[in-house]
């Protein structure tokens, strides 16, 4: 996208898009691309098993609250839709990273699946 957000659609789906504002539940992992390692749990937006919500409480990701990264995509996507995402720093956590978990300026690959919206 113009934002530097890169996508692969792995699987498409028929259901409902998203808007900004919509409550979206999904299964996702994100990783760092220089060891693979997955974000570990505590880290917002943590891998999940099954289709539930954040590990921040709300009932659902809601695209303009989540990193802008993830809010873009999310908000391209609809029900049903299966994408592989590479995220920028600047769309990320950026210079300042997250804690331990994410290096600064890091690049985040995001594996995301869209259950409902």
């Amino acid at each position: 996208t113009a934002s530097g957000l890169q996508y692969k659609v792995l699987k498409s789906g028929t259901g409902p898009a998203a808007s900004p504002s919509a409550r979206v539940v999904a299964t996702y992992t994100a990783r760092l691309p220089h060891n693979g390692q997955e974000l570990p749990p505590g880290t917002p937006l943590h891998r999940r098993e099954k289709p539930t919500t954040p590990a921040y409480g709300a009932p659902a990701l809601v695209p303009n609250r989540v990193m802008k990264g993830l809010a873009e995509a999310l908000g391209l996507m609809r029900a049903g839709d299966a994408w592989e995402l590479v995220v920028p720093p600047k769309l990320a956590y950026g210079a300042a990273g997250s804690g331990t978990a994410v290096p600064p300026n890091a690049i985040l690959l995001w594996t995301v699946e869209v259950a409902e919206v």
